[in-house]
């Protein structure tokens, strides 16, 4: 709070950007809260939208984180801004149809208010409107990281987020952040034996082996796609960019945290044998979780230190 508060008159200057590193680590914590919110809302609509009855018991719980995160995405991002309340007129008094962050705070927005609504709706009698909001957030939580991503992709200054790729990239991190912090969920409550822990156990923690398998798989390819492309490109930034991820100076996070606890051991935890299939699989949550918190900041970091000039 005493850092916030610091921020807010200062501007940017706390947290050591500058004209030139102008997107830092605020950057970076709105973008892993925003598509985490939206992985929940994937997650969970599978159970309460799309009838996967082994996901039914963490509705509540994801509701919940996800408008937690969705708000502490904006808390952080009015940090970034010196100024918050410009945001506000300025999105509602002047809009620009032509921008993409213009359409990433509008439906960021929306997602906001409809997840209000579910929140609502989900301790109360009104079943049918918590159906349809339900409904609206699975929706909401494809288009809102895919707008997201759009904002980064737009910017042919800096070839590592620039191309069709990264609005793809960056729904598929969303879809894997929501999988691994339910998974971690579902850990935590077969341990300590907390509502629906049998039906979890037997039920839910097999169906999210599953799902955080195939999404740390093809968050996987699309990582080995970006690799090659970078290092094969001749685009003017892509290649030192791709580099400092490589053999650079982010090389360490990137191949430690980002590929083997990210990556390497959580699929060795689901693939192999285990008695206590939620102990593993709350461990696995956890790396994969640290792995896109790790990959959106270095994303973030090394498309800026390799621009374009």
């Amino acid at each position: 709070v005493i850092g916030a508060l610091a921020a807010l008159p200062v501007g940017w200057e706390v947290m050591g950007t500058s004209p030139t590193m102008e997107w830092g680590l605020l950057i970076a914590g709105y973008v892993v809260l925003a598509i985490t919110t939206s992985g929940l809302c994937l997650t969970i609509s599978l159970g309460s939208v799309y009838g996967v009855d082994a996901l039914r018991p963490l509705e509540r719980r994801g509701v919940i984180l996800a408008f937690i995160c969705l708000a502490a995405a904006f808390g952080t991002i009015l940090l970034d801004l010196q100024f918050p309340l410009r945001l506000v007129f300025g999105a509602v008094l002047s809009p620009s149809p032509n921008s993409s962050m213009w359409w990433m705070g509008l439906a960021y927005a929306g997602y906001l208010v409809i997840l209000l609504v579910e929140l609502a709706t989900m301790y109360t009698r009104f079943h049918v409107v918590h159906q349809w909001a339900a409904a609206s957030a699975s929706v909401m939580a494809i288009i809102a990281p895919f707008t997201l991503g759009t904002v980064f992709s737009r910017i042919q200054a800096h070839s590592l987020w620039h191309g069709r790729w990264t609005p793809i990239l960056m729904l598929s991190s969303a879809f894997l952040a929501g999988v691994a912090l339910m998974s971690i969920v579902a850990a935590v409550v077969v341990r300590f034996s907390r509502r629906d822990h049998q039906r979890m156990e037997h039920d839910t923690v097999p169906m999210l082996q599953r799902l955080l398998t195939i999404a740390i798989l093809v968050v996987s390819l699309l990582v080995v796609r970006e690799l090659v492309e970078g290092l094969a490109s001749a685009t003017r930034g892509l290649n030192p960019a791709t580099l400092t991820l490589v053999t650079g100076p982010f090389s360490i996070p990137f191949w430690v945290i980002r590929v083997g606890v990210g990556i390497v051991i959580p699929l060795a935890l689901l693939i192999g044998p285990s008695k206590r299939k939620w102990y593993h699989l709350g461990i696995a949550g956890a790396g994969a979780l640290l792995g896109v918190v790790v990959d959106r900041l270095l994303f973030v970091l090394a498309g800026l230190a390799s621009p374009v000039s």
